[in-house]
């Protein structure tokens, strides 16, 4: 209800919305299933919709997935937001329906990513794609599968559309800033705000990890 999005956003955030314009992007904690009914009615850049309002689990397979858009930041840039909530670990069979959901997702971001004139374009997303899950005792997970399972179907070993140049991302409670030795997008992971931090990345990463 409101008096926890008050409490929990709001009213401890209201300083910072005052003083800027926010993008905020859907992870986890707002698909349907979770706070999906407050995010439908805060925070979702779209008009109110009952069929993608998260109150009836029936409509659930359209309220966890949303078109991804651009905000423009001025002088040839602009950040393309992709609403990852619903995004599981494992990769995704071809036939399965997220597949497909998130299949039309990443032709919008590449549709997006191709806009003449844009020389810094920044891709946002919850989940780390190319970034790393620390695990106690052994080494990082490389990134989320169920969505690079999509992406190389798409742009093969490459992932991003050509033009994506910085990828953001939180989900994972640590920050890491990551340039790779291949052509991928530079990888910035901000998950070290307002919750317990993670077991520490491995330094160095494993070999053959950037």
């Amino acid at each position: 209800g409101w008096d926890t999005w008050q409490a929990d956003l709001f009213k401890p955030a209201a300083p910072l919305l005052a003083k800027a314009p926010w993008v905020v992007v859907r992870g986890n904690h707002e698909e349907c299933a979770r706070a999906g009914q407050g995010w439908s009615r805060f925070l979702d850049p779209r008009p109110f919709d009952t069929t993608r309002s998260c109150d009836d689990p029936v409509n659930d397979s359209s309220g966890n997935y949303s078109d991804p858009y651009a905000v423009s930041l001025g002088g040839g840039s602009q950040v393309i937001v992709f609403d990852s909530a619903k995004a599981g670990k494992a990769a995704l069979p071809t036939n399965d329906p997220q597949f497909i959901a998130y299949q039309k997702q990443f032709q919008t971001v590449a549709t997006l990513a191709a806009k003449p004139g844009m020389t810094t374009t920044i891709f946002t997303n919850h989940h780390p794609i190319l970034g790393f899950a620390p695990i106690a005792g052994a080494n990082p997970a490389p990134g989320n599968l169920a969505l690079q399972s999509v992406m190389s179907n798409l742009n093969a070993q490459a992932y991003y559309p050509t033009g994506v140049h910085v990828a953001l991302h939180g989900h994972v409670h640590d920050f890491q800033a990551i340039n790779f030795a291949s052509a991928h997008p530079a990888t910035i992971v901000t998950g070290n705000g307002g919750d317990n931090l993670d077991v520490a990345l491995p330094d160095p990463l494993p070999a053959g990890s950037v």
